[in-house]
């Protein structure tokens, strides 16, 4: 990483936080779309009568939040998680 852009980052206090984008449970089908499912909860749909993954956003984040593996490898940028 460019020396003067981590330099940036410390300055301004930046943060990863914990969120559904970065926990092991979500799955979005692509990386533009802000909405996807979590394979942790489900829940009985009244209409439909079946059980169903839980619709979630990328920046919303429960109290069952796992960081993924793809989190934990973020490089350089570990050090704002």
């Amino acid at each position: 990483m460019d020396n003067n852009k981590l330099k940036v980052l410390r300055d301004v206090n930046y943060k990863m936080y914990d969120t559904c984008n970065t926990c092991r449970f979500s799955m979005f089908e692509n990386k533009n779309s802000d909405w996807g499912l979590c394979r942790l909860h489900i829940y009985y749909h009244l209409k439909h009568c079946k059980n169903n993954n839980l619709s979630i956003n990328r920046y919303g984040y429960c109290d069952s939040f796992v960081k993924s593996q793809t989190a934990k490898n973020i490089g350089f940028f570990r050090e704002f998680l």
